[in-house]
């Protein structure tokens, strides 16, 4: 019997089940409640206690944990999605790298993944994944401590994706899956089978009522968000980790009538449970991915990343940039002063020359030669200060836009301008993706921009501790 397990901040969730095919059987549901203080949004804060925690449901279920995989999910992981060129998986590894450059600075030692997945018409699109290695390697460590030996450790991200490619009953409608932890809701919108949006928001628990609230409210932010990016109507909502009779609680607040609200069937029964498996979460979405060559794993990871050690030193491109302007600026500006040094020169040459009645005809032509030569280099030095001085008064325009469009609720913390394109990259982050949908909408809205393009996003903890979304957009000019 193989095992699903998942850790959230109350309970460590454990599936055993039997698999052939595509098809599976649960055999049996344990779960055991954890002290306060032992998780914190997919973060081990007491490995002490979780590994004793771990070995005592081990010795209650010896046989629940000989071949166990574990799936992690919350402020330890950022998930990206993005088009995927033709690259050697070096290359990858580098392209992903500078995909989460901004968020080096919120791990302690970056491990990086990708998984191949499908995109829209058919086509490849990269699954990227950016992890704490610290904080996979002590989960490895706290479950081996406990007599566990991990097979296998997957993202929350992915499993949902498997779990939509593996119903075929889902592959021709627009609907939302929304995934309940605590306090915290994975929401992924699929178009036809494929992952259009995810995003992670925190629900209001001061009681149940406000909890239920915040579920049903958040469908009408991304009903609104689907319409501003054309994506087809939203048909059908899927709840997992919901109490009895929430779903009913929730449909009574549903504003939007057309849209079918139900509950993911975790079918199987324990015989010393016979109960179904409602608030089985990751654990049981993870089944479908476990036997999966093309997921992200981990522990794989892990080995990968020893073969490409350099790739772990966090970078930081801005910084990069602003040395490759400055350097850039100077050379310019030495330049036009040595020339402007030697015109000065021999401009005092050319004086004395002019006063010594023995000049001959040819040096005169020579002198009158370099005269025009020094003549253009002053003409091109005044060109390009008249250029200079009218790029400002465009590019704060553009600037006040970026940065205070959208008031306090945006915090860009990259930009980057490719003349060649026309196009700026900014990377940000906001509370949630409505207002990162909003700012986008403003720029456009502003007669600026000629376009605005998403083109990734994740979710990370600040300093804070607020989950936020980070978003990266492309704004053609």
């Amino acid at each position: 019997m193989k095992s699903s397990v998942y850790i959230s901040p109350e309970r460590i969730e454990a599936i055993g089940y039997t698999k052939s095919g595509r098809s599976f059987k649960i055999n049996k549901y344990k779960v055991y409640y954890l002290p306060e203080g032992v998780m914190a949004d997919g973060v081990i804060t007491d490995g002490g206690v979780l590994t004793q925690c771990l070995d005592s449901m081990r010795r209650e279920n010896p046989g629940l944990f000989r071949n166990t995989s574990l799936v992690i999910d919350g402020g330890s992981v950022s998930v990206k999605k993005f088009p995927a060129p033709k690259l050697k998986r070096r290359q990858y590894y580098r392209l992903i790298k500078d995909e989460f450059s901004d968020a080096a600075d919120n791990f302690r030692e970056l491990l990086l993944d990708y998984s191949i997945v499908k995109g829209k018409n058919n086509e490849a699109e990269i699954l990227s994944c950016a992890a704490d290695r610290n904080q996979a390697e002590e989960y490895i460590s706290v479950f081996r401590n406990a007599g566990i030996k991990l097979k296998s450790v997957h993202i929350g991200a992915q499993t949902v994706m498997s779990y939509i490619e593996s119903k075929l009953e889902f592959q021709n409608e627009t609907l939302v899956i929304n995934v309940i932890d605590a306090l915290t809701m994975l929401s992924a919108i699929f178009e036809n089978g494929v992952n259009v949006f995810m995003s992670r928001v925190r629900l209001n628990g001061e009681n149940k009522e406000s909890f239920l609230n915040d579920i049903a409210n958040n469908l009408s932010g991304l009903v609104r968000f689907a319409k501003s990016e054309k994506i087809s109507d939203i048909t059908r909502v899927c709840y997992l980790g919901l109490e009895k009779g929430d779903t009913d609680i929730i449909n009574s607040l549903n504003r939007h009538k057309e849209i079918e609200i139900t509950e993911i069937e975790t079918t199987g029964k324990d015989p010393e449970n016979p109960e179904a498996l409602p608030e089985a979460l990751f654990a049981y979405l993870n089944i479908h991915l476990v036997s999966s060559p093309d997921g992200i794993d981990l522990i794989q990871s892990i080995k990968t990343l020893n073969q490409f050690k350099e790739l772990t030193r966090p970078r930081r491109p801005e910084i990069a940039a602003f040395l490759a302007i400055v350097t850039l600026l100077a050379g310019t500006v030495v330049y036009f002063a040595s020339q402007i040094y030697e015109l000065t020169g021999n401009i005092e040459k050319i004086k004395g020359d002019i006063a010594d009645v023995s000049v001959k005809s040819a040096e005169l032509d020579e002198i009158m030669n370099r005269t025009a030569k020094y003549s253009d280099i002053e003409i091109q030095l005044n060109q390009k200060k008249e250029a200079g001085n009218k790029l400002p008064e465009i590019t704060n325009e553009i600037l006040d836009l970026i940065f205070n469009a959208d008031g306090e609720k945006i915090t860009v913390s990259r930009i980057e301008f490719d003349e060649s394109a026309g196009i700026i990259r900014i990377a940000a982050r906001s509370v949630s993706e409505l207002d990162s949908s909003d700012y986008a909408e403003k720029l456009k809205a502003s007669g600026l921009v000629e376009s605005v393009l998403y083109t990734g996003y994740s979710f990370g903890a600040g300093s804070d501790g607020i989950i936020y979304y980070n978003f990266n957009i492309d704004v053609e000019v």
